[in-house]
Order: structure tokens, then sequence, then C-alpha cells
């Protein structure tokens, strides 16, 4: 979903939803129609990220980006999970299923197994997907202004740096415990 949260975030939700649903259409040439049912989940990973990425310019800082990322997993979690149940009976062949089913042995519930199996992999899915749509904005950060870049990545920095002097001014540099210890 790197190129509908790139989309989303730069352009709009809109804009998301035509390649999160582009993505879909060219992913039936390559599978089989399971894709088709999918493309939910990528217009509501697109719609959250856009407008979650509004409402972030307004007060933007690295934890409130995040947690959009970690809503957008929930949100796709939910409707993956309900594609799953309704339509799959839980079962399409992806690597979850083995965590789904520890998971089904110790609640009686398939959509609530399906639903935890696939928001845990979806949460370390969609945090990467974040951080990799952050790097790639600085990358084109000159040919296109995206104003939730600047906010996050200048907070990310911030707290960078002032971990980094935290470290230090805590610590001291390794010659001053040196000269602490031998003298």
């Amino acid at each position: 979903m790197v190129g509908t949260a790139l989309a989303a975030i730069a352009c709009g939700p809109w804009a998301g939803v035509l390649v999160g649903l582009a993505t879909n259409v060219m992913g039936l040439s390559i599978t089989d129609s399971s894709a088709a049912a999918f493309g939910l989940v990528n217009m509501t990973g697109a719609l959250v990220w856009g407008y979650g990425a509004k409402l972030i310019r307004r007060n933007s800082a690295l934890p409130q980006y995040v947690l959009l990322n970690v809503v957008v997993a929930v949100a796709c979690s939910v409707v993956s999970s309900i594609i799953l149940v309704l339509l799959f009976g839980g079962i399409t062949g992806h690597a979850s299923e083995t965590t789904m089913q520890s998971i089904l042995a110790s609640t009686s519930s398939l959509g609530v197994a399906v639903f935890e199996s696939n928001l845990m992999y979806s949460l370390v899915d969609k945090l990467l997907t974040g951080f990799i749509v952050i790097a790639l904005l600085g990358m084109v950060k000159d040919w296109i202004h995206v104003p939730v870049y600047g906010h996050v990545a200048e907070h990310a920095m911030d707290s960078l740096d002032r971990t980094y002097r935290l470290a230090n001014a805590g610590f001291g540099s390794g010659s001053n415990r040196r000269g602490r210890v031998l003298g």
C-alpha cells in the first residue's frame, strides 16, 4: 500500500483511492479474482491516510503521524476481516492463517480470530508503509510540496537531536568517563 499511502498523503484521499483501485485492477491480471474484493481495503486505507494527513497538517508531529498509521491499520483490518469471514470463510492461503488458527483455538469466534490475526500483521505493514512514505516524500520534497512531511520530519529530527543531546549530557563523553574512573 505504499503507492496508495503516498498518493493519499501527497495528493489527497481520492488520489489515493484511484491508486489503490488501480493496484487492485492490475492485481486481477496477476492473481485470481479475490484481489477485487480487497479493493475496499485499499480504498479504506487511502481515505484514512488522506483525510488523516489533512488533520495532521494543522497540528503535526511524529506521534500523530504514528497514530495515523495505527488508525489505518485498524480500519483496514476491520474491512479486511469482514471480507475474509463473509467471502472466504477466513481462509485465503495467507501466512497469517497460522496465527489465526492459533487464536481460534483459544476463542470460539472466527471473526475475532481473523480480526486479531489481521491486525497483528496490518500494524507492522502500515507502520512500515508510513515510514517508507515519509522517506519517499523526503526524496521528492523539492518537486512536490507536502505540508505534512515538513512538520513530521522536523519533529522527528528534533526528537532525534534531543535524544542525542540527553545521551551525551547524561553520560558525558567517553574520555570524561575514563578520566573519572582513572583519576
